[in-house]
């Protein structure tokens, strides 16, 4: 949950539903889309950007593993 006021600290709020404590995040989730207390992109710019290094990882790996049993296939 993302609570921002001007006026009053954000964790002084306390948010209760069905007598359970409701905390508030620093970096909630919503659409896709990571969110902080600023509205900033930057949390989620570095989500998609360790996603994307992470699989340009594991794609690189595949490519050699894959050229190297086609070619012994191939033979």
């Amino acid at each position: 949950m993302l609570l921002t006021s001007r006026k009053h600290n954000p964790a002084s709020f306390k948010v209760i539903i069905n007598n359970h404590n409701i905390s508030p995040e620093d970096n909630p989730k919503y659409l896709g889309v990571l969110l902080d207390n600023k509205l900033s992109w930057k949390p989620h710019e570095q989500n998609v950007k360790t996603q994307l290094s992470r699989a340009c990882g594991i794609l690189s790996k595949l490519k050699t593993l894959y050229n190297t049993t086609c070619t012994e296939s191939c033979l």
